[in-house]
């Protein structure tokens, strides 16, 4: 494993904190006064009285910031300034402990410690990287105001704080979340291999602990679950998850041939939540809902046929809803099920349910999830469907009408050149996603647009729950008078219907999908009675 080093951040001379404090001068003389500053040599104090001399002792009694009880620290006069005076501490080893703790306290809440912590390990990192092969870089960082010293003022390293291995120094760099599946089965192989949670595609293997006995191990996943193997040497050049998945995306890998994606194992007597991806086709959506409902629940995600180009998407709902029983049910053969799916992915969720139901199986839970019933048939053409396309992408924020009539001016092939460039300066996909890539996931959007506009539900018997964002989405100003977003049409029982904070796009980002966790788990602990 990497070295570890530990910083050592020596207590700045004054710490601005600002407390009140009773000063005895001798002779019950006793004063209230508010402190300016405060160091481990002494403090300034406000308000002293025009009797007071240098070399004058003071007991003072005051409660320390960060502490809860009132201490008494003897001092004397330093200096003399107008109602300013300095007050310099004698310090017995018990108050030593007592008065760092506060100054430690103080550069906590002030926020020195985190500035520093941001920047210095940001900065150390860039420049051991210079000096340094990866696997020799420190895997962490942590910054101490002191040193501990045993009574023979010598280091106490058994007093030293252990490392957090837990936590990812990224210095000022942003965690950047999986946006493809290769990506996100990477980062589930690294989070299980190096207990750390999240771990984002750009952070570096060797930087968050990896060494040549994990790196092994990677590689021998990576050859399970894709069937091909890797030289480490492939590791070496290519230490994120972002790079490595380009690699594995380049050459010809055995691709798992379930749509079902296991985003949470949980506990093997708790029911499975299924939930169906959306109009793209990726649930990568779901990642923080299946980790917000806790580890308990096994959460898996269906994804759409055709992502990874092994086969073309399918064309109707029926087809799409047939397939995934078939893959859900080789893993829970019967029923009760637990089905759900936001926007499209309830579309065909409900699809599920009826065919399910008419198996002669039960469905204890259906939640649609801000999902619109299909009533109204919308009408496009190549240049509105790649224009929604780039607009799901990125979360549905701004309108592109005039991106829209833009397009319409180019031939289809130059259309979708227009939309990767578009998608890539906006950071929407990866910077390296060739053509036929975008070309793959733009098939699978447009496949399910035309499913959902050509698909005629039928009538579902039984319960249906209806979780609505609160915030009407752009895409549905023809269902802002109908509270079951059309579904009503399509149910013989009253829908379910509850509101939870955010739009159709950030109801599922936190802090909101915290919101959105509690109703699901509210309602499948509802239908299942645990």
């Amino acid at each position: 494993m990497p070295p570890i080093y530990r910083l050592i951040l020596r207590c700045p001379r004054n710490v601005f904190g600002i407390t009140t404090c009773r000063a005895d001068f001798g002779d019950n003389h006793i004063v209230e006064l508010t402190t300016e500053d405060i160091s481990r040599c002494g403090t300034c104090v406000i308000g002293v009285p025009e009797s007071l001399q240098r070399g004058q002792l003071v007991s003072l009694y005051f409660q320390l910031p960060g502490s809860n009880n009132e201490i008494r620290l003897e001092a004397r006069v330093a200096w003399r300034q107008w109602e300013k005076a300095g007050l310099q501490f004698a310090l017995t080893p018990s108050g030593q402990i007592l008065l760092q703790r506060s100054i430690e306290y103080l550069l906590e809440m002030q926020g020195i410690l985190k500035v520093i912590h941001g920047t210095l390990t940001g900065k150390l990192r860039s420049f051991l990287s210079k000096k340094l092969p990866d696997y020799m870089i420190p895997s962490s960082f942590t910054i101490l105001n002191s040193l501990p010293l045993t009574l023979n003022g010598k280091v106490d390293r058994k007093a030293l704080p252990t490392p957090d291995q837990k936590r990812i120094d990224r210095g000022e760099k942003a965690s950047v979340s999986p946006r493809t599946t290769l990506e996100l089965q990477l980062v589930q192989i690294w989070e299980n291999l190096l207990n750390i949670h999240p771990i984002g595609v750009t952070d570096n293997f060797f930087e968050l602990g990896g060494n040549s006995l994990l790196a092994v191990r990677l590689m021998s996943q990576i050859q399970k679950l894709y069937g091909r193997e890797l030289p480490l040497s492939a590791l070496l050049q290519s230490s994120t998850i972002e790079n490595l998945a380009s690699v594995l995306g380049s050459i010809n890998i055995q691709l798992p041939q379930s749509p079902l994606v296991n985003l949470q194992a949980g506990i093997a007597n708790k029911l499975p939540f299924f939930c169906v991806h959306p109009v793209g086709g990726n649930i990568l959506c779901y990642m923080d809902l299946s980790q917000c409902l806790g580890t308990e629940q096994p959460f898996y995600g269906l994804q759409a046929v055709g992502l990874t180009g092994e086969k073309e998407p399918f064309s109707t709902i029926p087809q799409m809803a047939a397939h995934y029983i078939a893959a859900i049910q080789e893993i829970q053969p019967n029923g009760p099920y637990l089905l759900g799916g936001w926007s499209m992915g309830g579309v065909v969720a409900f699809e599920m349910a009826y065919q399910i139901q008419q198996q002669g199986q039960e469905v204890a839970l259906l939640a649609l999830i801000d999902s619109l019933a299909p009533v109204h048939t919308p009408k496009f053409d190549d240049a509105r469907l790649l224009t929604w396309f780039l607009r799901d992408l990125g979360g549905g924020a701004n309108s592109l009408t005039e991106f829209e009539e833009a397009l319409r001016q180019f031939e289809p092939e130059k259309q979708l050149h227009l939309v990767l460039e578009e998608a890539k300066q906006a950071n929407l996909i990866s910077p390296d996603m060739e053509f036929e890539q975008m070309l793959r996931l733009v098939k699978v959007f447009s496949a399910n647009m035309r499913a959902m506009a050509d698909y005629v539900p039928s009538t579902y018997p039984e319960q249906v729950t209806l979780i609505r964002a609160s915030v009407e989405s752009i895409f549905d100003p023809q269902y802002s008078s109908d509270e079951t977003l059309g579904w009503n049409k399509f149910t013989q029982k009253p829908i379910i219907v509850c509101r939870v904070p955010g739009n159709h796009f950030t109801m599922f980002a936190k802090p909101q999908v915290e919101v959105l966790t509690e109703k699901l788990k509210f309602f499948v602990q509802n239908v299942i009675g645990n």
